[in-house]
């Protein structure tokens, strides 16, 4: 089966009613907020088990992961599908799957968010992927996600071709591999002499869709604040610092 029919079978069956998917639904729009319209337009499913897979038949063995999860589909940003993402539709459930495909030449709605982009010449980059379908469907379209916890060169590149500034909405409780992820994303955008560069910090424990489903857009662009050079080049030399000791400790393990 091809992606695109997976996504499609997916998606009608999240809308069925049939068991496992009610409680995706649930969790979509009780908990999560997803309006049903955000979910016709970014095709999002449920995989039940026994679903037909899409891939070859080594990927259809990896892709067994995708049974009884939500499935997000990730298109390119010309609007061609690439991969798929998945989690379990519980709210206690913090990571998402994902199926064979490179996260680091994709920027996950950027195929529906680049023409405002563009035209605001501002981009919103959160790190998950309810996030920019919360705030897409608020009022604020030029949001996308980077899928994890940092840019890189290419993705920067890419956006760059679109816009010149770009406010980071990362989480404000993250660990050591979202603190690494922040640094990272921060020192790459002041090495490459990215545009005006902003951050929306928000309560601890609080996630950007949750946020502005209590306070409203006005609310969460109420906390956006421009980065200041000293704080862009801090985070390099921190980073920097990190990589060297990260680098130390794995000559020393493998003295």
């Amino acid at each position: 089966m091809e992606l695109s029919a997976f996504a499609t079978t997916c998606h009608s069956i999240l809308l069925s009613g049939v068991e496992g998917s009610k409680q995706a639904f649930d969790y979509l729009t009780v908990e999560r907020g997803i309006s049903l319209d955000s979910l016709k337009e970014h095709l999002i499913g449920y995989c039940p088990k026994g679903c037909e897979l899409f891939g070859d038949d080594s990927e259809k063995r990896v892709n067994e992961r995708l049974y009884s999860r939500i499935v997000v589909p990730v298109k390119d940003e010309f609007g061609r599908f690439v991969g798929a993402a998945a989690r379990c539709p519980d709210k206690g459930s913090k990571g998402w799957w994902n199926s064979r495909f490179d996260k680091e030449h994709h920027l996950y709605m950027f195929d529906l968010a680049r023409k405002s982009i563009f035209e605001k010449n501002k981009c919103y980059v959160f790190e998950g992927y309810m996030d920019p379908m919360a705030l897409r469907q608020r009022g604020l379209p030029n949001s996308i996600a980077m899928m994890g916890t940092s840019l890189g060169y290419r993705r920067i590149g890419l956006l760059a071709r679109y816009c010149n500034e770009l406010c980071l909405c990362f989480d404000n409780d993250p660990n050591d591999a979202g603190l690494m992820g922040q640094l990272k994303t921060m020192a790459d955008l002041w090495s490459l002499g990215f545009g005006k560069i902003s951050k929306v910090r928000l309560p601890q424990g609080v996630d950007p869709d949750e946020f502005v489903a209590q306070k409203g857009i006005d609310g969460f662009l109420a906390l956006e604040e421009v980065i200041q050079d000293c704080e862009m080049k801090h985070a390099k030399k921190t980073w920097e610092a990190l990589k060297a000791k990260q680098k130390l400790a794995r000559e020393k393990k493998h003295d």
